[in-house]
């Protein structure tokens, strides 16, 4: 399959531990009050066709480092949106993810083993993308829709972990949505990004470009999913200050 990197997916195994769940409840703490999300989603991802660009595979069909195209495409996001995009050159992504996965920067070697996505989200608030950085970061139920909608609404989008069926890549490849296939057949960990929805569904950025995902979809096979809150962006409706100091506390503890 073309999109599939000769070493494999990249996604390391989902962390569940004490660290997720303090920030869980932080993140839930500032998204229960906010009730019912809108039905469809501000398409912060605008920016970046409007400034020009087109999202790229940040080497993703060469070796496996979705965690940091994901982390490529978020800073574009956030930067666009910010009235100047920043778009990570690939020796930029490259040095990132050799840095957190321990690549060793030769292809098809065996180092090319992929990241722990709460790894990257750890490094990018502290050393950042390309100059651009993490203000705050929080684990979010993937099967909490509401906190998923509301995190892709207020944060411009949502990191999403996936144990991804073999037909989920083939749908992409035929441009249809991913869906549910009974049977088939899970092929590896792979990061996408969540950048918008409508009723019933969840639209996907990854292998640059658009899919479309089904609910069930995303209840079946994303199992981990996390806010990110970049320096500069503004939420409206939350105390940003508060949170991001809170999840701060978390990490910066969690970390010692």
């Amino acid at each position: 399959m073309p999109f599939r990197p000769p070493a494999g997916w990249g996604k390391r195994a989902a962390q569940h531990d004490l660290h997720t769940l303090r920030t869980a409840l932080r993140m839930a703490a500032a998204l229960d009050p906010l009730g019912t999300p809108p039905k469809t989603s501000t398409p912060w991802y605008a920016a970046v066709a409007r400034a020009g660009q087109a999202w790229g595979l940040h080497l993703n069909d060469t070796i496996g480092d979705c965690t940091i195209a994901d982390s490529a495409n978020a800073v574009m996001i956030a930067t666009a949106n910010a009235g100047r995009i920043v778009v990570p050159s690939d020796d930029e992504v490259r040095r990132v993810y050799s840095e957190i996965s321990g690549w060793d920067g030769v292809l098809g070697s065996p180092t090319d083993i992929g990241c722990y996505e709460l790894a990257v989200d750890a490094y990018l608030r502290v050393k950042g993308l390309a100059g651009v950085r993490l203000a705050a970061y929080g684990s979010l139920d993937p099967k909490n829709l509401d906190h998923v909608r509301w995190a892709i609404q207020l944060f411009g989008g949502v990191r999403f972990g996936f144990r991804l069926p073999q037909s989920a890549e083939e749908q992409f490849q035929a441009g249809e949505p991913m869906t549910v296939v009974p049977g088939s057949t899970i092929v590896g960990g792979h990061d996408m990004r969540g950048i918008g929805y409508a009723p019933g569904w969840v639209l996907l950025l990854t292998w640059g470009g658009y899919c479309w995902a089904s609910e069930g979809f995303i209840a079946t096979f994303a199992d981990e999913a996390h806010a990110e809150l970049f320096e500069g962006w503004s939420v409206p409706g939350i105390d940003t200050a508060t949170l991001a100091r809170d999840l701060a506390l978390v990490n910066d503890e969690m970390a010692s």
